[in-house]
């Protein structure tokens, strides 16, 4: 299985842990191969097919940032429960705050923005955001026929 057939099964859960900083959006990692970075954005909801920058992400079409801020992360683990896979990720300080920052601009944004989560140079998720994260954990849901090491690794940098 290939990467690129994980990024289209990958949902976002928050888990509101510990408190994150919100001021500022200076990420602690780069998006240079050996760092653990997520890249976040937020972006719109669009029609798949509708343009060459509306690509489609769990069925869902989305259009695709020019850019993202890179989001420090600590660590990464695959977490098995009750036959739910799923990729506990754990930010950095810089990266929580990042998280927070983005995810209050999805909420004033309203109901058909979308939180672009990018790994290895593919978005693996697109979650619309209901409340800002304050915390620095996030669970991200791995359907059962994708495989959640390659996204931890992806994450890591590895």
């Amino acid at each position: 299985m290939s990467f690129r057939t994980a990024r289209l099964s990958v949902a976002f859960v928050a888990v509101l842990v510990l408190s994150g900083c919100a001021s500022g959006t200076s990420p602690d990692a780069s998006s240079s191969p050996g760092h653990a970075r997520i890249g976040l954005a937020v972006s719109a909801a669009c029609v798949a097919g509708s343009s060459t920058e509306c690509v489609s992400v769990r069925g869902e079409g989305v259009l695709a940032p020019s850019s993202y801020e890179d989001a420090g992360v600590h660590d990464a683990t695959v977490v098995e429960n009750g036959g739910q896979t799923t990729v506990q990720v754990t930010f950095t300080d810089d990266g929580a705050a990042v998280l927070n920052t983005l995810t209050k601009q999805a909420v004033q944004a309203g109901s058909g923005a979308r939180l672009i989560l990018e790994v290895g140079g593919e978005i693996v998720g697109a979650p619309a955001v209901m409340e800002p994260i304050e915390g620095r954990e996030v669970s991200i849901i791995v359907a059962p026929e994708d495989d959640a090491q390659t996204l931890v690794r992806s994450i890591l940098g590895r």
